[in-house]
């Protein structure tokens, strides 16, 4: 299953589309205890609240199906998101704190 969500992810970034993936995974919203405490969703603590974005959602699923892997976005030296890879998933739901 990772491979073709990295497919598709991969050939829309190829494909020109890049800048709107972009502002898609680095949009995050704010989100519930009972979310950030899905042993699956991966979310990011700050000071103030939890925050949920698209890669957190789609990693859960894939943590759900028990890939054991985990899709990260790749930036170049300009912070221009250049492909997404899989590596491997310590846990299953990280809150990452700020």
């Amino acid at each position: 299953m990772i491979s073709q969500v990295l497919r598709t992810l991969n050939r829309l970034i190829n494909e020109g589309h890049a800048s709107t993936l972009a502002k898609l995974i680095n949009q995050r919203v704010s989100c519930t205890e009972k979310l950030g405490d899905d042993p699956h969703v991966q979310v990011r603590q700050t000071k103030t609240e939890l925050q949920v974005g698209i890669l957190g959602i789609l990693n859960g699923i894939l943590s759900e199906y028990g890939s054991g892997f985990c899709i990260h976005a790749v930036y170049d030296d300009q912070d221009q998101l250049v492909r997404f890879e899989e590596h491997e998933c310590e846990e299953a739901n990280a809150t990452l704190k700020e």
